[in-house]
């Protein structure tokens, strides 16, 4: 009878399995642009277009076969200027070829280098990654190379041009400290309160929008249902309607981490482009020089806002 052997297997030599069939992309959740469709759009801007102002004063006086004649028609102006910006990159396929991701390249050594391998993943990537840098850029960003001052930076400012009066009103009517913030218990009354102190004039407008940072908006929602305003505390999209104004309050990533509330017309605050949505259209090309692909996309830029005295401005008090 023969001796069984005793046998087992050595992989000592071998790397750790990782399985590399899947051809899957997974990429990191970005916010888009949302403020860009909640405000007015001003096309055709190459570098600065005016906004034309007029003011009409007439005076109230007693029909008399005598009348006098009172009151002024005034003109005035403020600019909105664009910036060129773009964003551009390189990709060698070449790069591709040590890695599971050669099996995505064509067949041929010409073709490898001028098909734009993954091209759908990249552009997506690509976009999502320009439309989140202009979420926050038009909030507040300061006007430099490559950047321009954001609806909340001229709003800071107080004053843009030789608008006379033209100041913000001030939303924080309750004097809340940064101390205090922003709470699940305070959000629905400072809401109320910056609702409170829209001029007389805009009370009842349709156009009325209270923006807020995604973190308020969760504050101002779980206020909602702490007191118990389950019937309006319905959101969609992190929008909603204040209750009892008829304003719709609208959460957007660009305040994320301000504390700061802006409330005024959506025409009131205007962006300013050569082409709507040109940020959204990438172009790429091969290189045959350099056998590189190129991917950019190119867009003018600008903020503007009309009447800062028709924007109700929210600070926590230092």
């Amino acid at each position: 009878m023969k001796k069984r052997q005793e046998m087992a297997f050595d992989v000592s030599a071998l790397p750790a399995y990782v399985n590399q069939n899947s051809d899957e992309l997974l990429m990191a959740a970005n916010y888009g642009f949302k403020t860009a469709s909640l405000v007015s759009i001003q096309e055709g801007i190459k570098l600065t277009d005016a906004l034309q102002y007029l003011e009409v004063s007439p005076t109230r006086q007693a029909a008399t076969c005598s009348l006098s004649a009172a009151g002024d028609a005034v003109f005035e102006q403020k600019t909105i200027t664009v910036v060129n910006l773009a964003y551009k990159i390189s990709l060698c396929m070449q790069d591709l070829l040590p890695k599971w991701t050669q099996r995505a390249l064509p067949g041929g050594s010409n073709a490898e280098d001028e098909v734009f391998t993954f091209e759908s993943d990249i552009t997506a990537n690509f976009l999502a990654k320009i439309a989140k840098d202009n979420e926050d850029a038009v909030w507040f960003s300061t006007a430099g190379a490559g950047t321009f001052d954001g609806f909340g930076t001229i709003i800071d400012a107080g004053t843009t041009a030789a608008v006379v009066g033209d100041t913000p009103i001030v939303g924080n009517t309750s004097g809340t400290t940064v101390a205090t913030g922003f709470t699940n218990a305070n959000t629905f009354g400072l809401v109320q309160d910056q609702a409170d102190a829209v001029p007389s004039a805009l009370k009842g407008d349709t156009e009325l929008v209270n923006f807020v940072g995604y973190d308020v908006f969760d504050k101002y929602r779980r206020n909602l249902i702490d007191l118990n305003l389950f019937h309006e505390s319905s959101v969609e999209g992190y929008s909603a309607v204040i209750p009892y104004t008829g304003i719709r309050i609208e959460g957007v990533a660009g305040l994320n981490g301000t504390n700061r509330m802006f409330l005024g017309k959506r025409s009131n605050l205007v962006l300013g482009a050569d082409m709507q949505n040109e940020f959204e259209q990438a172009k790429s090309w091969f290189d045959e020089n350099t056998d590189l692909t190129y991917l950019q996309v190119k867009f003018k830029m600008g903020t503007q806002v009309k009447f800062l005295a028709e924007m109700v401005q929210f600070t926590l008090v230092p």
